[in-house]
């Protein structure tokens, strides 16, 4: 075989609930692979470059890896399966996988300052390499992060 081919939403599709209607959202949501992320309080708020990396070679396994280890998955293989198409439901899993309070999730948040058993939250400037390392670490939760949904 040639490879795989995944599908889980279509914003090009007008029947899709992700739909984009214009090029230049396209662009922004879907297409551009560096952005910015935002921090801060309401009225203190900075931004700092992001690189997405939806592109990147090994980063779609790894999200539907992510999937793959959720609680929702574990319970219930075939259930998880179906709802997949449920924008909502997806947004839900990969909330509660971003954090590692629950389940295996992605990231163990440090609020403190010490953070010599990990990576300092602003040292990170794209989800590439964390992606990557909690892949490699087996769903192990990389430290650290700081998440907010």
């Amino acid at each position: 075989p040639l490879g795989n081919f995944i599908l889980l939403f279509n914003p090009w599709s007008t029947e899709d609930d992700v739909y984009l209607p214009s090029e230049a959202l396209l662009r922004e949501y879907i297409m551009c692979d560096y952005g910015f992320v935002y921090k801060g309080q309401a009225n203190s708020i900075t931004s700092r470059p992001w690189n997405y990396g939806q592109f990147e070679e090994d980063i779609v396994d790894i999200c539907f890896e992510i999937l793959n280890k959720s609680l929702y998955f574990l319970k219930n293989p075939s259930k998880d399966h179906s709802q997949r198409n449920d924008v909502v439901y997806v947004c839900r899993v990969v909330s509660a996988m971003i954090n590692s309070n629950d389940d295996s999730g992605v990231l163990q948040g440090n609020w403190g300052e010490d953070y010599s058993q990990g990576t300092s939250p602003l040292e990170w400037n794209g989800s590439v390499a964390i992606l990557r390392q909690w892949s490699a670490r087996g769903g192990q939760p990389v430290k650290y992060g700081q998440c907010w949904v």
